[in-house]
């Protein structure tokens, strides 16, 4: 907002959200210039921008705005633009995909000005405007691809989803140990014990809880991908997996070889992985915890030579 030269006028430049069309644009500038006081009023739906000239004696900020919005218009105000961050941690996330699709999310809201999500810390990182969104729709936006938002004031929420990690990693070992040592005198010797129709459906029926069971986090996240319209790894081993086990019982009415053993290593092997990482990031973020502790809270500036103290977050250069 800056004073004309012309008398007591003053400039103001805002934008306006809600205009589909060169129409809108026109209504909210007519109705303008129906208001004693208004002296200019150009709006442009292209860049959702109102540049108006007024007499403040005549006519206040209040009332311009009021004026927009009786039109179902929601013109930015002074002061209405100031912006918000928070920090979400999202759950679910498993590769770079995942990342693409929760910013792909979040950049969708209106009034979302930045969001940038950190697989390693599992962190989504968003500057909002709070008149036009809210961390509920934030979160709403997450959950529609799939993932999940924990909630910061469970402090115990990382040692909750690393116990389920290990417990899944646990379980799907306890069916893949069997399934190995049995695999052992067929893979060295082609001795299918004790005949080769019993070791198909064992190594299929053993296979099938830990593809289906343990496995089943991975196959709903990958399935939620798809649906979302967007990939994820869960869904590569979802599929690799299931494809496998599905040889099983194709190998008792069709001359093919029983993978279905092999399907219970690669999740194993996964859920490891996962397990191993999810503790990584744990530490990651205990010590970027620790770090932020380690914050100075207080700042001292001099008002009128003496000393003040006040938070760090209202300190502006100068």
């Amino acid at each position: 907002m800056s004073d004309s030269k012309e008398g007591k006028s003053k400039t103001l430049v805002i934008p306006v959200k809600g205009m589909h069309c060169a129409t809108c644009a026109l209504s909210i500038s007519n109705s303008l210039y129906k208001k004693e006081g208004i002296k200019k009023a150009d709006v442009n739906y292209g860049t959702d921008k109102a540049v108006i000239e007024y007499d403040p004696d005549k006519i206040s900020l209040e009332e311009i705005g009021d004026t927009i919005r009786e039109l179902e218009y929601e013109p930015v105000m002074p002061g209405d633009e100031k912006t918000r961050e928070v920090t979400m941690r999202i759950l679910g996330m498993t590769c770079a995909a995942c990342v693409a699709a929760v910013e792909k999310a979040l950049g969708r809201v209106p009034g979302v000005e930045s969001a940038v999500v950190n697989l390693a810390t599992e962190r989504a990182f968003v500057k909002y405007n709070p008149k036009v969104t809210s961390i509920v729709d934030l979160r709403e936006a997450v959950r529609s691809q799939g993932y999940d938002v924990a909630d910061e004031k469970e402090v115990d929420v990382y040692e909750k989803e690393l116990e389920k990690a290990k417990k899944r990693v646990i379980r799907s070992w306890l069916f893949t140990i069997p399934i190995i040592l049995w695999m052992i005198p067929e893979m060295m010797f082609g001795v299918m014990w004790p005949t080769p129709f019993l070791f198909n459906l064992g190594i299929t029926i053993l296979s099938a809880p830990a593809i289906f069971w343990v496995g089943w986090p991975t196959i709903k996240s990958g399935w939620a991908s798809v649906t979302h319209g967007s990939a994820n790894m869960d869904l590569l081993i979802a599929m690799g997996t299931i494809i496998a086990w599905l040889t099983g019982p194709a190998s008792f009415v069709t001359p093919l070889f029983n993978y279905a053993g092999s399907s219970t290593m690669i999740l194993s092997f996964n859920l490891t992985g996962k397990y191993y990482a999810a503790l990584a990031k744990g530490q990651s973020s205990q010590a970027i915890r620790q770090l932020l502790k380690m914050e100075a809270k207080p700042a001292l500036v001099l008002v009128d030579g003496a000393e003040k103290e006040i938070p760090m977050d209202q300190v502006k250069a100068g």
